[in-house]
């Protein structure tokens, strides 16, 4: 068992590590999580590395983006629903923050919608609650 999964188990049986809290715990875990989508590629991630993510990063760091107000958790929620490192870098360069915190939250919502109701009429009709299975 790596120490990852050793600590993952901890947390799920309610234990924390010694010197951390739960919201930390979370923030390393949210930031792992979106790490993942800030370079283009594997290459680009492996040489920002050793050399320095100057220019090859799509995104800033976790921790600008905490600096800037960027709701961390609707971001990884994001992404885990697909928004691309890409499509991220674009909203970030074309939004004030407020509005992307909300634009995130709409992409979550709309996916997780989509998720549960493929069919588009389907959908509406659960949006306005007159379908059998909402």
């Amino acid at each position: 068992m790596t120490t990852e999964n050793r600590q993952l188990a901890i947390v799920t049986a309610g234990a924390l590590p010694e010197g951390w809290t739960a919201e930390g715990l979370c923030e390393v875990m949210l930031s792992a999580q979106i790490e993942q989508y800030r370079f283009a590629s594997e290459f680009e991630a492996v040489l920002a590395r050793h050399e320095g993510d100057e220019g090859l990063a799509l995104f800033p760091s976790v921790d600008e983006l905490i600096e800037r107000g960027v709701e961390l958790f609707a971001l990884a929620s994001a992404f885990e629903h697909g928004l691309t490192g890409e499509g991220f870098a674009g909203l970030l360069s074309s939004m004030d923050v407020d509005t992307l915190n909300g634009a995130l939250a709409n992409f979550v919502e709309h996916a997780e919608s989509v998720a549960a109701n493929p069919d588009p009429v389907d959908r509406i009709l659960c949006r306005h609650g007159e379908c059998g299975n909402c």
